[in-house]
């Protein structure tokens, strides 16, 4: 996934730069604009336009598989984040009685996962 984040929703020539940045990577999937006229310190505005692919990525975690649009907070070091979930998971020696609450969660990978741990 491709995230271009411009200050106006006007991108000229951009079947020209979508075709150029395909062509040199022909692995990406989706390409997404983000517009954000806002000058604040939000990197991501309010509107998006999906200039190729389907505008989200599919990914598998811990045997569950997420949708990730540009605005999802995701892991991008699946080895990493699995080596850490499943640390954390053990740690908090969950029995299966609780109520897991998973604040702040992005698009809920550590809720999701420990959810669907056996209690052990």
């Amino acid at each position: 996934m491709v995230v271009l984040v411009t200050g106006s929703p006007v991108f000229p020539s951009k079947k020209n730069f979508v075709k150029a940045l395909l062509e040199r990577h022909p692995d990406i999937t989706t390409i997404v604009q983000n517009v954000n006229g806002r000058g604040t310190s939000m990197v991501l505005g309010d509107k998006e336009h999906v200039l190729y692919g389907k505008g989200y990525i599919v990914d598998e975690l811990c045997g569950c598989r997420f949708r990730i649009s540009s605005r999802s907070f995701y892991q991008v070091n699946p080895v990493q984040t699995e080596a850490l979930y499943g640390k954390a998971l053990e740690l908090a020696g969950l029995t299966g009685k609780e109520l897991v609450v998973d604040a702040y969660c992005g698009i809920g990978t550590i809720g999701i996962i420990a959810g669907k741990k056996p209690a052990g």
